[in-house]
């Protein structure tokens, strides 16, 4: 099984409430050394080069998958944190990252 079927395996028993921690599969899936998003980052590029040979400006905007939560605060204490970092790490001189 590749890591990105892995990994949507795992985010399926996880949503569906069978899979433990989500935390944890975050960590996996975007994780530095995570197969997965090193996967994912080399297609974020290959996306880049073909908005710019469109003479257009590439840019990430984060805007991540939230549910059940109940309070701000786990907003802030969240693995959310982690899928963040991952994609702000994509920022360069040719890819502008927009975490509102």
């Amino acid at each position: 099984m590749s890591d990105g079927t892995r990994t949507a395996c795992q985010r399926a028993r996880r949503l569906l409430g069978s899979g433990g921690d989500y935390r944890e599969y975050v960590e996996h899936a975007y994780g530095p050394t995570s197969g997965a998003w090193r996967v994912g980052r080399e297609r974020v590029r290959r996306l880049r080069d073909r908005v710019e040979a469109a003479h257009a400006r590439f840019a990430v905007v984060i805007a991540p998958e939230i549910f059940g939560i109940e309070r701000r605060e786990e907003l802030v204490d969240s693995p959310y944190r982690t899928f963040h970092r991952a994609l702000a790490s994509l920022a360069s001189d040719q890819i502008t990252v927009i975490d509102p």
